[in-house]
C-alpha cells in the first residue's frame, strides 16, 4: 500500500544507474541469455490458447501403414503416384512432400499425369553439403518448391523460410507456392545481397512464425491407398489443396512443435499444412520490433522504479508479484488475440532488477537521512568524545566498511554517555537548592558555568577559569573544618577524591549573601569531572521552578537518546542481517555457480556485516545494562559442567593456531546463575586468551571453591598487559598496546559486558599480568543462592 502524506524524491543517479542495468539486461538478451525462457513462454501459449479450426480445403493424403501394407514395400513404384493423380482429378492444388531425385520407369506415366491435372507440385530438398536435388527429369516441367524446415536450437520448429535462394535462383517453399497457385496471389518476396550466385551457397529469406493450429492430426487426413484404390469418387476432392507424405511410423521426418509438450512429434507435412494454413488465414505470428520493446522496456522500467519508490517496503512486493502477473497476462493477450509476440523474459528480469535498485535506493536514503540526523546531534554534544571517528561515507556505501557504522555507532554511544552524565549531573541538582553551578573537566578547566555562578562571582571579583584559580578565590571566605580546609588549599581535593564535600560560603558583596557549597566528582569514562553547586537560601523556591524545568528538557533529551537507539536497532541491525543473509545464500551456491571475484566480493560483504553487527549488539548490550534492563534468569546448575561444554567448543577455534586449552576443573556444588549470560562470560574470556596467544602455546582453564565464591581463572602464554593497559582494560571501546596473534578483531566492548555481567551476578572480576608473562583472567561468583538478590 502506498506510503501517504509524503513525497518521494527521485534520485537522478538511481534513474541512470537504472537505464545502465536495462542495456547489461539488452546485452544479456544479445548473448541469448533470456532465449529458453522466451521459447518456453511462446510454446506454452500456444497450449494455453488451444486448439483451432483447420481449413476445410486443406486435405493430407497420407502415405501410413495401411498404405504400405497394401501397396507394398517403400519407396512406393511412381505409377502409384500416377494412378493417385488420376483418382482426384477434381483437386484444386496437389503438392508432394516426397522427394523423387531418382529415375524410375514410371516417371513418364506420372509426369503425364502431373501435365493433364497441371497444378500438381514436386519437392525440392538440400543435402548437407548445399546441393539442391530436383525431382528427376521430365517431372521438373511441374512447379517445384522446397521442403526445407529448420528447429531452433531446442529442436521445435517454430519459423520456416518461404524462399532459399541457390546459384541466383529463387526456390520458394512447398507452402508458399501452393499458396501462391491456389489463391492467385503473389506472396511478397524479399530478395537478399547480390552474392546469391556465389557457388555452394544457400541464402535464406521470407521468414514466417507458423501460427500452429495445434498437434498432430488437427487436418483431415486420408490413406493414401484409400484413393489409389479408388475408395473416394474424384469429386469429393473437388477444389481441395491435397498435400501428400509420409505418416507412417519409421518413415520420412518427424518434428517438434510448441504443441509437442508431451514429446509427441508431428510429421513433416503437417507441419507445411500449419504454414499453408498461416497464410491462407493470413495470420502469422509478428515479433514486436526491437526498437519498440527498447523503448517500451526503458519506459516500463522507470515508471516502475517511480511506483516503487512510493511503496513501502511490504507494498514493494505484493506490486512486485502483481506487475509479474499483469505483465504475463498481456503478453499472452497480445499473442492469442493480436498474434503479436513480444519475449517479455526481458521485462520480468527488469521488474526484478527495478525492484532491487528501488530497496536499495530507499534503503540508502534512509542510511543518508540517519546520517543526517547524527550530524545534526554532534553539534549537540558539550565536547567530542575522542573515540568519536569522522564518517567518510554515507548512506549504503557507509554500511559496506566497519569504519562508516563504527563512527555511526560511536557517536550514539558518546551521546548516550554524555545524556548520562548530564543525567547524574541533574540528579545532584535536584538534591540541592541551586543557584550557581560549575562543572571542571579532568585537566582542571571550566568547561561549563551557569549564568548565576557567572553573575555571583562577576559581582564580587572571583575568577573561575580553572578549579586552582576558583579554590584560591574561595578559600578566604569558605568556612571549613580545619582538615578539609587544608585540604582545599594544598589542592588535594579535587583529583581522586570521592564524595561530597560541603561548606557554607560568604560573599561580601554587594548584594551580601550566604550560599552553601557542594564539591563532588563525576566520572566518566574512567576521568574525574569536579563539580561546584552553590545553593542560595534565599531563592530556594526560584531554583526549583528552574531545574524543574531543566529535568523536563533533560527527559526530552533522554527520550530522544532511545530514539537514535532505536534507530541504531532497527535501520542498522535489520539491514545488515538481510545484508549478511543474503551474502551468505550466495556464497552457498544456491543461485548458482560463482565466478572467483564474486565469491571474494560476497565474502568480503559477509564479513563486514559479520563484524558490524557483532558492534553493534555489543552496544545494544552495553546500553541494556547500563540501564539497568539486564535481567539474569537465575537457575541451579554446574559450573563445571558450562566450563567443559564450552571448552568442547573453543577448543576447535584454539586447534586451527595450534593452541592446546588445559583445563583443572574442580566439583563444586550447583550454582545460581543465568546459563546464555555466563556462556557469553567464558566465551569471551577463552576466545580472548586464544585471539592473543603465539601458535604453539598454552591456555589453562581451573575452577575452584575460594572462600564460598565459584572462582573460574582462564591464563595464557600471550604478551600479558601493561599497567596502563590493565587500567583502561574494562572499558568501553578501549584498544591495548597487545595485538592479537591472528590478526582478529575486536570491538573493544567484550570485556566491558563480562564485567557488568558479572557484577550483577554480585560477583567480581579482575586480571593478574605482567609484561612478557602472559594473563590470567579471574572471575568469581557465589555459590549460595542465598548471595545472590
Amino acid at each position: 500500500m502506498a506510503e501517504t502524506g509524503k513525497s518521494v524524491r527521485i534520485p537522478g543517479i538511481s534513474l541512470v544507474l537504472v537505464i545502465l542495468c536495462l542495456a547489461g539486461l539488452f546485452f544479456f538478451e544479445f548473448l541469448g541469455f533470456f532465449e529458453g525462457i522466451n521459447n518456453y513462454c511462446y510454446d506454452l501459449f500456444f497450449r494455453i490458447r488451444g486448439q483451432e479450426s483447420s481449413d476445410s480445403r486443406i486435405l493430407i493424403a497420407g502415405i501410413d501403414e495401411k498404405s504400405l501394407s497394401k501397396l507394398g514395400r517403400w519407396p512406393f513404384p511412381r505409377v502409384h503416384y500416377a494412378t493417385f493423380l488420376d483418382r482426384i482429378a477434381g483437386a484444386k492444388i496437389v503438392s508432394f512432400d516426397i522427394v523423387m531425385p531418382e529415375p524410375s520407369p514410371d516417371d513418364k506415366r506420372l509426369a503425364a499425369a502431373a501435365k493433364k491435372m497441371k497444378n500438381v507440385i514436386f519437392p525440392v530438398y538440400f543435402d548437407s553439403e548445399l546441393t539442391v536435388h530436383y525431382p528427376v527429369a521430365p517431372l521438373p516441367s511441374s512447379p517445384v518448391g522446397h521442403v526445407h524446415v529448420d528447429a531452433d536450437t531446442d529442436g521445435i520448429v517454430r519459423t520456416i523460410y518461404h524462399t532459399m535462394y541457390s546459384e541466383g535462383k529463387a526456390i520458394p517453399s512447398l507452402s508458399s507456392l501452393t499458396y501462391e497457385l491456389a489463391t492467385g496471389k503473389s506472396l511478397q518476396r524479399i530478395h537478399p545481397a547480390a552474392d546469391i550466385n556465389e557457388i555452394k551457397s544457400i541464402k535464406q529469406a521470407d521468414l514466417m512464425r507458423i501460427n500452429y493450429i495445434g498437434g498432430s492430426g488437427i487436418f483431415e487426413n486420408i490413406s493414401f491407398s484409400d484413393i489409389v484404390e479408388g475408395l473416394y469418387p474424384p469429386s469429393y476432392f473437388a477444389d481441395k489443396i491435397v498435400l501428400v507424405g509420409i505418416t507412417g511410423e519409421g518413415l520420412g521426418d518427424k518434428a517438434l512443435t510448441p504443441f509437442s509438450q508431451s514429446r509427441r512429434t508431428t510429421t513433416g507435412i503437417e507441419v507445411h499444412a500449419n504454414s499453408l494454413q498461416t497464410l491462407l488465414s493470413n495470420n502469422p505470428i509478428v515479433v514486436v520490433p526491437v526498437y519498440i520493446r527498447c523503448l517500451s522496456l526503458i519506459i516500463f522500467s522507470v515508471l516502475l522504479f517511480i511506483f516503487f519508490l512510493n511503496l513501502s517496503e511490504r507494498g514493494i512486493v505484493l506490486a512486485m508479484a502483481s506487475v509479474l502477473l499483469v505483465t504475463a497476462l498481456a503478453d499472452y493477450l497480445l499473442f492469442a488475440y493480436a498474434r503479436l509476440w513480444l519475449p517479455a523474459s526481458i521485462f520480468y528480469a527488469a521488474a526484478v532488477l527495478v525492484l532491487v535498485l528501488a530497496y536499495l535506493s530507499k534503503f540508502d536514503e534512509a542510511l543518508r537521512l540517519l546520517d543526517r540526523t547524527y550530524a545534526t546531534i554532534l553539534p549537540r554534544l558539550r565536547w567530542k568524545d575522542p573515540f568519536i571517528t569522522d564518517q567518510k561515507v554515507s548512506g549504503l556505501l557507509g554500511l559496506f566498511n566497519t569504519e562508516g557504522v563504527r563512527a555511526k555507532i560511536q557517536l550514539l554511544n558518546s551521546f548516550a554517555n554524555q545524556l548520562s552524565f548530564e543525567k547524574d549531573l541533574s540528579d545532584k541538582a535536584l538534591l540541592n537548592d541551586i543557584h550557581g553551578v560549575l562543572l571542571f573537566d579532568p585537566s582542571g578547566n571550566k568547561l561549563l558555568a551557569n549564568e548565576p555562578a557567572m553573575r555571583i562571582f562577576a559581582e564580587n571579583s572571583i575568577e573561575s577559569d580553572s578549579v586552582e584559580v576558583l579554590v584560591d578565590n574561595l578559600t578566604p571566605i569558605m568556612m571549613l573544618e580545619t582538615e578539609v580546609s587544608e585540604a582545599v588549599k594544598a589542592n588535594r581535593l579535587f583529583f581522586g577524591t570521592e564524595g561530597i564535600v560541603r561548606a557554607t560560603v560568604s560573599f561580601p558583596g554587594p548584594p551580601v549573601g550566604h550560599f552553601n557549597l557542594d564539591i563532588s566528582i563525576l566520572r566518566l569514562n574512567g576521568e574525574d569531572y569536579t563539580l561546584f553547586l552553590f545553593s542560595d537560601v534565599t531563592k530556594i523556591v526560584e531554583a526549583r521552578n528552574e531545574i524543574e524545568e531543566k529535568n523536563k528538557e533533560l527527559k526530552e533529551l533522554n527520550q530522544l537518546k532511545n530514539k537514535f537507539l532505536g534507530i541504531a536497532a532497527h535501520d542498522l541491525r535489520n539491514p545488515l542481517s538481510s545484508i549478511k543473509g543474503f551474502s551468505d545464500m550466495l556464497l552457498s551456491g544456491m543461485p548458482g555457480p560463482l565466478t572467483d571475484r564474486q565469491k571474494h566480493i560476497s565474502t568480503t560483504i559477509s564479513n563486514a556485516s559479520k563484524g558490524m553487527l557483532t558492534l553493534l549488539n555489543d552496544l545494544l548490550d552495553i546500553s541494556a545494562i547500563e540501564s539497568g534492563k539486564i535481567d539474569l534468569k537465575l537457575k541451579a546448575g554446574s559450573v563445571k559442567k558450562l566450563l567443559e561444554d564450552r571448552l568442547t567448543i573453543n577448543r576447535m577455534v584454539a586447534e586451527k593456531k595450534e593452541i592446546k586449552l588445559h583445563e583443572s576443573l574442580a566439583d563444586l556444588p550447583d550454582t545460581m546463575f543465568d546459563y546464555d549470560r555466563m556462556v557469553q562470560v567464558v566465551d569471551n574470556l577463552i576466545s580472548n586468551a586464544v585471539k592473543f596467544s603465539p601458535p604453539g602455546s598454552n591456555v589453562y582453564i581451573t575452577l575452584a571453591d575460594e572462600g564460598g565464591m565459584a572462582m573460574v581463572s582462564v591464563k595464557d602464554e600471550g604478551p600479558g598487559l601493561s599497567e596502563e593497559d590493565k587500567g583502561k582494560l574494562f572499558g568501553e571501546f578501549q584498544k591495548l598496546s597487545a595485538r592479537p596473534t591472528g590478526g582478529e578483531k575486536s570491538t573493544g566492548l567484550g570485556l566491558s559486558i563480562v564485567k557488568k555481567i558479572i557484577e550483577a551476578h554480585k560477583g567480581t572480576i579482575y586480571v593478574e599480568s605482567a609484561p612478557g608473562s602472559g594473563a590470567a583472567f579471574i572471575f568469581k561468583i557465589p555459590i549460595t543462592e542465598a548471595a545472590l538478590p
